[in-house]
């Protein structure tokens, strides 16, 4: 039943790996590695409690065992204690640094990145934006990849490091040239930046390489927002209409012509546009705010 749990879960049917695994610790209740491994297919299902009680069962025996420090982090993080989520993932990394030379140690057998990587966005989310960059720094020296790059420029993004975001993301591009995300990350950059031609030039790029309607709504409806920023309300509006064109649920694409007709004192087609709004959206606090302002103020 061990061994076969384990098949299970290597494809992917954590639901019969649970149950194989179950099953083989009632025959053997002090097996820790069925109660990590338990532990690992409860947190894979959502049952966080659960996996907490199993990782520090397993760590009260194994205090220094990589796995359980690193998976009981994980799952922390998944729960959004960020701050036991940081205890735990320390620890892990620890360990890697005392035995990075012992390549048959257990932690060899990880994915290091994603301790960094949960570690990095457990600062994030405490607001520890400086300790966040150093940990993905970190990540991406030592485990250099398109994915790292993404994740360090979206915490100096966050961190409103603009120029060092872009930076990033620009490394990403020399092998990802037809990817749109990336450009629609570099547009919202740049816009930050104050950069609203750079920033428009990168959303165009972005609407060029995708077919996904959704996505080239999201694009229409940033380029609307940055002509307005530039006064270009014609041009803003059809942007916006572009937008809805492509997919009615977009809200910005909504909220944005509703800006556009409050400024051109078009109110009835504004309170029609924010009411799309609020129909998608029922607690935009921006819609509601407007159609209070076009309420109280009348015509101009």
């Amino acid at each position: 039943m061990k061994l076969m749990g384990g098949v299970c879960f290597r494809e992917q049917n954590i639901e019969a790996a649970y149950d194989y695994w179950r099953r083989a610790l009632v025959l053997d209740p002090q097996d820790y590695e069925l109660i990590l491994n338990l532990s690992v297919v409860q947190m894979g299902r959502g049952k966080y409690d659960e996996a907490v009680q199993g990782f520090l069962k397993v760590l009260d025996v194994e205090p220094e065992n990589p796995k359980a420090l690193s998976n009981l982090g994980f799952t922390y993080y998944f729960k959004g204690d960020y701050v036991q989520a940081i205890q735990y993932l320390e620890k892990a990394l620890g360990l890697l640094s005392k035995r990075s030379q012992d390549t048959s140690d257990l932690l060899s057998q990880l994915q290091p990145y994603m301790i960094y990587k949960r570690l990095g966005a457990a600062y994030s989310n405490q607001g520890e934006g400086d300790k966040a960059i150093a940990v993905f720094k970190k990540a991406c020296e030592l485990y250099p990849s398109l994915e790292c790059s993404e994740d360090l420029g979206r915490s100096y993004f966050k961190n409103e490091m603009w120029d060092q975001a872009i930076g990033e993301w620009m490394k990403i591009l020399k092998d990802k040239k037809t990817d749109p995300n990336i450009y629609g990350l570099l547009g919202s950059a740049y816009e930050r930046k104050g950069d609203i031609p750079q920033s428009i030039s990168c959303f165009r790029r972005g609407l060029a390489l995708t077919k996904d309607e959704e996505l080239q709504a999201n694009f229409y409806a940033s380029i609307g927002h940055l002509y307005i920023q530039s006064r270009q309300l014609d041009s803003a509006l059809k942007e916006f209409q572009m937008a809805i064109a492509k997919d009615w649920r977009n809200v910005e694409g909504h909220f944005g012509m509703a800006l556009v007709y409050h400024v051109q004192n078009r109110l009835e087609d504004s309170r029609r546009a924010l009411n799309h709004v609020l129909n998608l959206d029922p607690s935009n606090k921006k819609a509601r705010e407007l159609l209070a302002k076009i309420e109280t103020e009348g015509p101009r």
